[in-house]
């Protein structure tokens, strides 16, 4: 009979499994979508500048990102489990760096898209905070960067205090400040679907009106991550906290479907309006 634990590290190992499948699958439809349903299918002849637009090419990357985050967590996993002794400490440890670049190339790529796609929207709600948003989006593009630091100093032997203590509060700090990014930006897209409605009909377009009913769903996914993420970091026993960072990583690929689905309905709204106009 298998320990607990044994069969606890199983679960989640068959999670992240199915996980890096779902999300390789992601960025096979995305490709196929990209390719044939915006190019092809309409008879345009088939570019890079095209295909790698400022949108797709953080849509890719995205599942690229998350791939790569639970690959490594599979590793982390298998070192675990005692009778999985495939993998040398190097290799562990440069698991967790790149699964800490990871986790850092999905949050640039997630919070550069909501704002490249949701600025039309803050710029028409909120005018006056855009220059700040501005501000907060490049501030974060910079603290991003510093996320793998510490797994970087651990394995560089620098194991002070900044590595060992450093990476749970460099953790918190971005859990504070993305939860901070996605209510600020799911208020805003609450407050233009609100004032779509008023005594007279509806106002505004539609494309707006897609870009924030998406971002209000991506936001709300985003901030229950980053809350889980804040428990699993104070929760003592392993398993519940392998289980609890599962749920925050697999909320990544819950992300990208969200954004995918924007996408295609803009399309549709996008092809609606050629056939209207021809």
């Amino acid at each position: 009979m298998s320990p607990p634990a044994y069969d606890h590290n199983r679960a989640v190992l068959c999670a992240y499994w199915i996980l890096s499948g779902i999300s390789a699958l992601q960025l096979l439809v995305l490709v196929r979508f990209v390719v044939w349903n915006e190019n092809l299918a309409h008879k345009i002849p088939l570019s890079w500048n095209r295909v790698a637009t400022t949108f797709n090419i953080l849509l890719f990357l995205i599942p690229i990102a998350n791939v790569a985050v639970y690959l490594t967590c599979i590793v982390k996993i298998l070192v675990n489990m005692t009778q999985f002794n495939l993998f040398s400490l190097q290799t562990v440890d440069a698991a967790v760096i790149v699964s800490d670049m990871g986790v850092s190339s999905f949050m640039l790529c997630y919070v550069n898209y909501t704002w490249y796609r949701g600025k039309p929207v803050f710029e028409l709600i909120m005018p006056a905070i855009v220059p700040y948003l501005t501000v907060g989006v490049n501030t974060l593009a910079v603290l991003f960067t510093v996320f793998p630091l510490p797994a970087i100093l651990q394995e560089a032997g620098h194991t002070d205090w900044f590595s060992t203590n450093g990476e749970i509060w460099i953790a918190l700090f971005f859990t504070i400040v993305t939860v901070s990014f996605d209510l600020a930006v799911g208020i805003i897209f609450v407050r233009y679907l609100r004032s779509l409605y008023k005594e007279h009909g509806v106002i505004g377009d539609e494309r707006n009106e897609i870009i924030s009913r998406y971002g209000v769903a991506s936001s709300c996914v985003g901030v229950l991550s980053l809350v889980l993420f804040s428990v699993a970091i104070g929760v003592a026993d392993a398993g519940t906290n392998m289980a609890l960072m599962a749920c925050v990583f697999g909320s990544f690929s819950v992300v990208h479907l969200i954004l995918f689905l924007m996408k295609l309905e803009l399309h549709k709204k996008r092809d609606w309006d050629l056939e209207v106009s021809s």
